[in-house]
């Protein structure tokens, strides 16, 4: 009986992954999304926890999952400025309320629902079957990544079974972007894989696994493959993460041991690999590195970033904005002839500097989450170096995209979030007061 349990929460665990790296996929009855999964899952989970007086469990979930909340709430703020623009001074569109809608409701999905089946898998599966679980998964996720990348009419007929269509499609078979579950890896992707390298160290240091360090190398190497093929944005958070985590864990070898690997794999990929696409990803994700060695700190991205992204738009309404929508870059034709990707200047048509104020807000909350994966208590040098990395980057991130955009992102940190809580958990007494049957 224990060892069926065991498997239905593994399955459970890779539903959950499928949800979180999933997107959109076209079905005889139409468009499903894993944001229905999550929904619907989480729905019947609170049905039965109120039906079994279990509600305290949800209580405490709340507790763990604050910070998420506080991020909702701002998100419900901007959306509530918009809507009282819209009805009583006639200022915006209908489309945007209709957009910033969509996108409270996919936030509350992803930090209620979705937290609530995580919570549940999670408090059901050790620190290591969560490891081996991950694990596993993202051996799956890369190999359907390569054989996509390698076979392009496989490729094709994948993105044809998702929902993505329009500009996006058009991009998707165009560009090398068009792989994994949702045949669309780009910065959210990359950046969800990045975070799973916590859970690898919780695992191994934190509470005290006796496997094998094999284990952890090939869990690392498995991240490191998964967000070079999905872009390079997700590479800077990977690279940071890895080293304040060796850092704080004395674990220097790894760093020295990687190092090698790493470098040593791309020379003989890009040296032994006939396919022109893979060749393609990798000059693309390590674009800075060649080019800091050519004497210049730059990638394409970035250039674009500076020179087409970030401008200071003429906005009616400089104190709420003028309500309407200029991101999507390309996709989208905006009210001021230029769109824009970063976060900072798209809400600052939208909303105005008070929108441009809660965007750093949401930067920060992001920011302390990432802090929050280290479990850091002892306040010393580190620690606020530590802090300061994760602004720096959460920032950088908001600078470049909006982030609420993405469900992938948004689901990726309240699992790590609920992860490492239970990991911790389990090392104290009050697991079992909480979760107890």
């Amino acid at each position: 009986m224990r060892s069926r349990i065991n498997i239905s929460c593994i399955i459970g665990l890779w539903l959950i992954l499928f949800t979180i790296f999933g997107g959109a996929y076209k079905t005889p009855f139409g468009t499903l999304s894993t944001s229905h999964i999550s929904f619907a899952w989480g729905a019947c989970l609170l049905i039965i926890y109120m039906s079994q007086h279990q509600l305290s469990r949800f209580g405490h979930l709340i507790q763990i999952t604050k910070k998420y909340y506080m991020y909702l709430s701002l998100m419900i703020a901007l959306f509530f400025l918009s809507l009282m623009q819209y009805t009583f001074a006639n200022i915006g569109d209908a489309l945007f309320i209709d957009l910033q809608f969509k996108r409270v409701i996919q936030a509350a999905i992803s930090f209620i629902f979705f937290a609530v089946t995580v919570d549940y898998i999670a408090s059901r599966l050790s620190a290591e079957k969560l490891f081996f679980g991950v694990m596993i998964f993202l051996t799956g996720v890369l190999l359907l990544s390569l054989f996509q990348m390698m076979n392009d009419s496989f490729r094709m007929w994948y993105l044809d079974l998702t929902a993505t269509d329009g500009y996006w499609y058009e991009w998707a078979q165009k560009s090398n972007r068009a792989i994994g579950l949702k045949a669309m890896s780009i910065w959210d992707t990359s950046v969800s894989y990045a975070l799973l390298i916590f859970l690898a160290f919780a695992v191994f240091f934190q509470g005290r696994s006796t496997r094998s360090k094999l284990w952890l190398y090939l869990f690392i190497g498995l991240l490191f493959l998964l967000v070079v093929i999905s872009g390079r944005t997700g590479l800077f958070f990977l690279i940071a993460f890895f080293i304040l985590l060796s850092i704080f864990n004395r674990q220097y070898g790894l760093l020295v041991n990687f190092a090698i690997l790493a470098i040593t794999g791309i020379i003989m990929v890009l040296t032994f690999t006939d396919s022109e696409l893979i060749v393609r990803v990798i000059s693309f994700a390590f674009e800075l590195i060649v080019n800091v060695f050519q004497g210049r700190v730059e990638t394409n991205s970035t250039d674009d970033l500076i020179n087409n992204h970030l401008f200071i738009p003429h906005i009616s309404n400089i104190l709420f904005g003028d309500n309407f929508f200029i991101g999507d870059g390309d996709e989208v034709t905006s009210q001021i002839g230029r769109s824009s990707d970063s976060a900072f200047v798209i809400n600052y048509v939208a909303y105005g500097l008070l929108g441009v104020c809660i965007t750093s807000i949401l930067a920060v909350i992001t920011g302390r989450i990432f802090f929050d994966y280290f479990s850091l208590d002892k306040k010393n040098y580190f620690y606020y170096f530590v802090l300061l990395i994760c602004l720096l980057l959460s920032f950088g991130l908001y600078l470049k995209i909006l982030i609420y955009v993405s469900a992938t992102i948004l689901k990726a940190m309240i699992f790590m979030t609920i992860c490492l809580k239970h990991i911790e958990l389990k090392k104290r007494k009050e697991f079992r007061n909480i979760y107890a049957k």
